[in-house]
């Protein structure tokens, strides 16, 4: 574990995948460096792979939960957006 909230067992991180392929991001909150939260989202190409991702990393006081959902729409917006261009 690199802080508290690393994800350290099996079962909760099958359940963080669960979410993420159910949301299409995912969200580091503190689990490599505290303080510092992110939101990710895959890139995909024109055979629908993943090739690449995109994320944003803010400082937790300027990324607080409640902006979580529209900062990880942006986030996913980009992701589709860069996905069209097909790399």
């Amino acid at each position: 574990a690199k802080t508290n909230y690393s994800i350290t067992k099996k079962d909760i991180l099958d359940k963080e995948l669960d979410n993420v392929k159910k949301n299409g991001y995912a969200i580091d909150n503190e689990e490599s460096v505290m303080g510092l939260r992110c939101v990710a989202a895959p890139i995909f190409d024109l055979d629908g792979k993943v090739t690449a991702a995109i994320s944003i990393s803010l400082l937790v006081p300027y990324f607080p939960d409640s902006l979580i959902p529209e900062i990880s729409q942006d986030v996913c917006n980009a992701a589709k957006q860069l996905s069209y261009l097909s790399f």
